[in-house]
């Protein structure tokens, strides 16, 4: 074959040395290997970073109950972070100094009720209006409202 700039297409050298053919496959096999497990380790962080956040902290006020001056409130622990604690901060008007409900911890999926005697704080009959705050041990809060009826 005849070329017009031979320098810009030198014939193609033949060789026959099957040592480094195997090498060859060989260092293609461990790159394909190496990519992969990096492939497998973003994964594994994209996936673990991402769910990260779905672990968010959440409660809910399962029922209140205002009978005879004794309220009752059962709260139901329904994210993924334990709860410290929950403290009643408004019935029927911001409370001056917060009732505390639940002290004990409260794990993920359970749930506690208490009652206590707010018969000095309120005189008005139910329906009552009330606030509580949680407390969840990544020190994150929430306030939950409900109704209180009898």
């Amino acid at each position: 074959m005849i070329h017009r700039y031979p320098d810009l297409y030198p014939e193609p050298e033949v060789t026959r040395d099957r040592r480094r053919g195997a090498a060859h496959i060989a260092r293609e096999m461990a790159l394909v290997v190496i990519t992969i497990l990096l492939a497998a380790a973003v994964w594994k962080f994209v996936v673990g970073y991402m769910s990260w956040g779905s672990s968010a902290p959440a409660a809910a006020i399962q029922g209140a109950d205002l009978e005879g001056g004794v309220l009752t409130v059962t709260i139901q622990n329904i994210g993924a972070v334990p709860i410290q604690n929950v403290t009643l901060v408004y019935l029927n008007g911001p409370l001056a100094r917060p009732v505390p409900l639940i002290t004990a911890p409260l794990p993920p999926g359970a749930s506690a009720g208490t009652s206590v005697d707010v018969a000095n704080i309120t005189s008005r009959a139910p329906p009552c209006v009330i606030a509580v705050l949680v407390v969840y041990e990544d020190n994150s809060t929430q306030i939950l409202g409900a109704t209180a009826a009898s």
